[in-house]
């Protein structure tokens, strides 16, 4: 099989009319796309990086079939659980989209990867494929700081806190009822024990 052509590029310009959603055609010039098989719109201080294939399903100058999209996920794949930089890996995991979004839009990636620590993908073109990293680089774990008077101070770390956890302990601490259509739980633990919200009981 040909080696794949991958293209990336800033998102700078307009989304074209009908199921185009992404017409790279309308988004950048320079590129070979009737020779690109996949590509990229991340411009990322993270870790993590999200790629394209060019489908006819998707965009007007796309290249890939239905029926050769799979292959050819799982091909990118490979070859990208595969690249090391020396003997040292540089991809943590890929993902299908279906895998972490079900039932997304064609405007998500249909892979996403996760580089190891120390390595974050860019869209830009360089004389080299791998190179010194002279920017910050974001960490995948976030960090939830509560502060008042009926905070719990603590000095060690609340394990299983997620984003989504934030606006139901907002309602909570205020007294209202969680929404059912919002996810995540109110976080009573965070809250010293003689407050108010710490012996409520969550509504949902």
């Amino acid at each position: 099989m040909k080696p794949f052509l991958v293209a990336g590029y800033r998102l700078i310009s307009r989304f074209t009319q009908g199921l185009s959603h992404l017409d790279p055609e309308a988004l950048s010039v320079g590129i070979k796309w009737n020779e690109t098989k996949a590509f990229t719109l991340t411009d990322t201080t993270s870790n993590f990086m999200g790629i394209w294939l060019n489908s006819k399903r998707n965009f007007d100058c796309g290249i890939i079939s239905s029926d050769e999209e799979e292959d050819i996920k799982q091909e990118l794949i490979n070859r990208l659980m595969a690249f090391k930089d020396g003997g040292k890996p540089v991809v943590k995991q890929a993902w299908r989209k279906e895998e972490l979004y079900p039932g997304a839009s064609p405007y998500i990636p249909d892979l996403f990867i996760e580089t190891e620590d120390g390595y974050a993908p860019d869209f830009r073109g360089y004389d080299e494929i791998i190179i010194p990293n002279k920017k910050y680089i974001h960490d995948p774990y976030g960090i939830f700081i509560a502060y008042g008077s009926d905070i719990l101070q603590v000095r060690e770390e609340l394990e299983g806190l997620r984003i989504i956890d934030v606006a139901p302990t907002i309602f909570h601490f205020m007294g209202f009822s969680i929404p059912s259509d919002v996810d995540g739980r109110g976080l009573k633990e965070i809250f010293k024990p003689s407050a108010e919200a710490a012996t409520r009981e969550v509504v949902q």
